[in-house]
């Protein structure tokens, strides 16, 4: 019903023109490319065709063929798009197969790491300036991006993209059902005690009334999604979990699935699995199955972690939901994680020596970010379905054409390309108040208030995002992914079954196998320059 919902409302739109934007001129006195103009529409005298690469969102129901602001692109640009569209499960290893037998696609959106693959991407330093005077300009307004967006060599690889929102500086967060703690006249909880009582309570009541006591699940998460993890909730108990397993305490990079603190969390964590007041699935589950589950009617879940209510229970169910502040543990400890970098994405748009014309593809990014108008198309979709411009010439997301039973941000990325394109709103200053309305934006005003609950207990500092020589990101990444990989087994061993004193002797001596000392002295170094 939801994809029949979002289709009929797509075609509706794409039947209809949608005009805004322009391109803006290159100065140049030769091009590479023949076929190519140096300014203006189109951007090549005759179709061209390039591959790209790039995520496939889970909230998109449709592909990047049927968008309209793709079909608007090509029909502006006479650039035409063959879209390598692929499942964020298998996105890592799909493009890492590329890079290593050459087999590359012209660009690619949103790499994983400029620098691990430097020998295979364009060299845009020169080219940007003068293909892209959108980039060019903002470059100037803002050198601290164009660092960001620097090698160790001085020159640049890729193109950023994104935006610098400040209500997405915290990656998740906790939320509890208040429908159900008012039922039965329970305050939202402070401390773990209080949390694992009021899951006891949650697990013992046919909450959602529907007949069944068993359907309930007191505590949800989904560990192979980064936003609806366990890491934040080890700040209970004094350090935190992330994707690194480190954490900067009184900058000294820290290992802390050694730290005692750790054990201490896993055995909460444990005592809830046990008692079946945690989701059984939460470490096999993938996030489409987490969010069908928060969608389900009569609700479910009295408690998940995710980046918004209403992104996993859906609009019409995100009411009955609210945030808390961080648990406070045994010692009075409480810490949340923090994200790193600004928001912009320094692997934003990257293209590949294979590609014939850098230079084609450069104005094409240029074009998708010429106007606060295409970046909005890009982003959300036509005007007046994801979003609309207010009496005050501000531009806001609208609620009202979102289908029973869906969210906000399947719009955002059916209508549109959403967080998964190369557009780069921090151009426009896009999320600024002075551009966007928030006042009835339900979805950001939760996120707003999540993430208020949660800045007052970051953190003192983050590992930077930093690029760095490709000898360092490859030894790292190695190192990386088998401490990952052990350390995500480990937890979810830990949690599920238990730990014991001597498992957890086990667990140190099987650290000390790792090369983890190593990895923690690199990222040290690392977060040394930064405070240079």
């Amino acid at each position: 019903m939801l994809i029949i919902g979002l289709a009929f409302i797509m075609c509706a739109y794409i039947a209809a023109p949608v005009f805004g934007g322009g391109q803006g001129g290159a100065a140049a006195s030769a091009a590479v490319n023949p076929n190519m103009n140096l300014s203006g529409l189109p951007i090549v005298k005759n179709t061209e065709t390039y591959s790209i690469a790039m995520r496939m969102v889970a909230l998109s129901r449709n592909t990047m063929p049927e968008k309209e602001s793709v079909i608007k692109a090509e029909r502006d640009t006479n650039i035409k798009v063959n879209w390598m569209e692929i499942a964020v499960a298998g996105w890592e290893e799909r493009l890492n197969i590329m890079f290593a037998s050459g087999d590359l696609p012209d660009a690619i959106i949103q790499s994983t790491n400029v620098m691990m693959n430097l020998s295979q991407l364009k060299d845009v330093t020169d080219i940007v300036e003068v293909y892209s005077p959108v980039l060019a300009k903002f470059y100037k307004e803002r050198p601290d991006i164009k660092s960001l967006m620097t090698a160790p060599d001085g020159r640049m690889y890729s193109l950023p993209a994104g935006s610098e929102i400040p209500w997405t500086k915290t990656p998740d967060g906790l939320l509890i059902n208040k429908t159900w703690l008012d039922a039965m006249k329970l305050p939202v909880p402070v401390t773990t005690d209080d949390f694992y009582n009021v899951l006891k309570v949650f697990r013992d009541n046919d909450m959602n009334g529907n007949g069944d006591r068993n359907d309930e699940i007191p505590f949800g998460f989904c560990q192979s999604d980064g936003q609806a993890t366990l890491r934040s909730m080890f700040g209970s108990f004094g350090v935190l979990d992330n994707a690194e397993h480190l954490q900067v305490i009184n900058n000294v990079v820290t290992f802390t699935p050694t730290r005692p603190e750790f054990l201490e969390a896993l055995r909460y964590f444990n005592k809830l699995f046990s008692e079946r007041l945690m989701d059984m699935e939460g470490f096999s589950q993938q996030i489409q199955q987490y969010t069908a589950k928060g969608r389900a009617i009569p609700l479910i879940y009295g408690s998940f972690v995710s980046f918004s209510q209403m992104n996993h229970v859906g609009a019409d169910s995100a009411q009955h939901y609210m945030p808390m502040a961080p648990l406070k543990g045994p010692r009075g400890d409480q810490l949340w994680n923090k994200q790193r970098g600004t928001g912009i994405n320094q692997n934003g748009f990257v293209i590949t020596k294979k590609c014939r014309s850098p230079e084609t593809l450069i104005r094409w990014y240029d074009y998708i970010n010429s106007s606060l108008q295409i970046i909005l198309e890009w982003d959300m979709g036509p005007e007046n379905l994801g979003w609309a411009y207010t009496s005050d010439g501000k531009w806001e997301s609208i609620m009202h054409n979102v289908p029973a039973g869906s969210a906000w941000g399947e719009i955002r990325h059916t209508a549109g390309v959403g967080s998964a394109g190369p557009q780069l709103g921090a151009v426009y200053d896009y999320n600024a108040p002075h551009i966007r309305n928030i006042s009835t934006d339900t979805n950001t005003l939760m996120r707003v208030e999540t993430q208020a609950m949660h800045e007052a207990f970051w953190p003192a500092a983050v590992l930077p995002a930093a690029l760095e020589e490709p000898q360092v990101l490859q030894e790292r990444a190695i190192m990386q992914t088998d401490i990952d990989n052990y350390i995500r087994n480990f937890i979810a061993t830990a949690v599920m079954n238990g730990i014991t004193d001597a498992q957890w002797n086990e667990h140190l001596r099987n650290i000390d196998r790792l090369p983890v000392t190593k990895y923690v002295e690199s990222y040290q170094t690392m977060f040394n320059r930064s405070l240079r």
